[in-house]
Parts: C-alpha cells; sequence; structure tokens
C-alpha cells in the first residue's frame, strides 16, 4: 500500500479512536440537545407540557442509548416549580430520542442529551374542600346534639312536685351519663316537661321520679 494512504489510513483512525475516547468521557457537561425519536411526539405523550428556549422552563439532562431509551433522568436546571420539573421528568421517561451517532461511520452510541419543557396550560389550583353543614334534624345533626364519645350510660334525672302536681325546685342529676352536654340536655328537658310528669295523688301529696335520658349503655 501506498505510505500516502496507509498515512490517510492512520489519521482516520487516529481520529476514530480519539471520538471514542471523547465519547466515553462524555457526561453532563457535554450533553447535546435532545430530538424526540419518530413515533415518540410529546403533543400527545406530554399534552401538558411544551419544548421551550426561554421563559419559567425545566431543563432534564439524560443519558441517551444506541437505541433511543433515556435513562438517569435528572433536573439540570429547575423551573422553581416542583409540579412542572416532576411533569418534565415523567415525560422524558415516556419517550424514546434520537441517537448520538459516531463520527466517521455513523454508528448509534450512548451520549448526553438535554430538553426543556414549560406547562403548554398551567394545572387548575385544586379547589378548597367547604365544611359541610348538617342538615337540621339529620342524624349527623342529632349525633352532634348527643355526642357518643364518652358516654357511658343514660342520664339519670330525679324531679319531684308538690301537691297540686307542679315542680318542686330544679330536677337534679342522680347519675351522669359520662358526656356534660347529655346531662345538659337531660336537666333541659327535665324542667321543660314537668306538667308532663306530675305526681298529683287524691290526699293532696307530692312525689319524685326519676328519668333516664340519651343512649343506652352497651
Amino acid at each position: 500500500m501506498p505510505k500516502a494512504a496507509l498515512s490517510l489510513a492512520g489519521v482516520t483512525l487516529a481520529a476514530l479512536l480519539l471520538g471514542n475516547a471523547a465519547l466515553a468521557q462524555s457526561g453532563p457537561e457535554s450533553a447535546t440537545l435532545a430530538r424526540p425519536a419518530w413515533g415518540f411526539n410529546p403533543d400527545t405523550r406530554c399534552p401538558e407540557l411544551h419544548t421551550a428556549d426561554d421563559g419559567p422552563r425545566a431543563v432534564v439532562r439524560f443519558k441517551v442509548s444506541p437505541y433511543g431509551t433515556p435513562s438517569e433522568v435528572q433536573i439540570h436546571t429547575s423551573s422553581q416549580s416542583d409540579a412542572l420539573d416532576a411533569a418534565a421528568v415523567k415525560c422524558v421517561e415516556r419517550l424514546k430520542f434520537q441517537p448520538r451517532t459516531r463520527l466517521g461511520d455513523a454508528t448509534p452510541v450512548e451520549s448526553w442529551q438535554e430538553i426543556a419543557w414549560r406547562w403548554r396550560v398551567p394545572p387548575a389550583p385544586a379547589p378548597t374542600a367547604a365544611a359541610a353543614v348538617p342538615a337540621a334534624g339529620s342524624a349527623t345533626a342529632e349525633a352532634a346534639r348527643f355526642p357518643r364519645a364518652g358516654a357511658s350510660g343514660p342520664a339519670v334525672v330525679r324531679a319531684c312536685t308538690d301537691a297540686k302536681g307542679q315542680i318542686d325546685g330544679n330536677p337534679t342529676l342522680v347519675t351522669s351519663s359520662g358526656n356534660a352536654l347529655i346531662d345538659e340536655e337531660a336537666l333541659q328537658i327535665a324542667r321543660e316537661s314537668a306538667s308532663y310528669y306530675g305526681t298529683k295523688t287524691p290526699g293532696g301529696a307530692g312525689g319524685c321520679i326519676r328519668l333516664s335520658f340519651g343512649p343506652e349503655s352497651h
């Protein structure tokens, strides 16, 4: 083989070896612009995002295999929005990309690439849930009126009447239900219902009775 041809072959081989060494040492610092592979349209696979050149954007860097598969996906420049950064990473993981080719024979090789994303349409803020107000007479409203928590049984109230069947003094709590609200309700009902439990007798003597209010003990 002529010396000129040998020299040219040596230069070409040296260039290929240097190129391979550079690719082997390449890292995130030498990332190139990523281009989605044919059939992996970001508009359909990541409809909430759009590629961006400026403005608020999340720049993602990742390694692309000779087959176009991304790996080691990471945020290189944050958009200062956790939601956008997370969406950008997920979008890259859904796609494939055009691999970098080796100089000289166009063989696909592994390389670092990057792409920037911004919101196409920013997500709407989540609505704030309003506190539900129980309707009057509903089971929830009744439970609020007579809370079960802390109750150990019914409230027992003692009420007395005079010779005319009128309430004599205020009803008194004999046995607590274990719940202050139930106890107070029981005393109130006993005061307001005295005319229904009067103990008037032919001899003109009054008397006392005991009334039970609230849930039964279990």
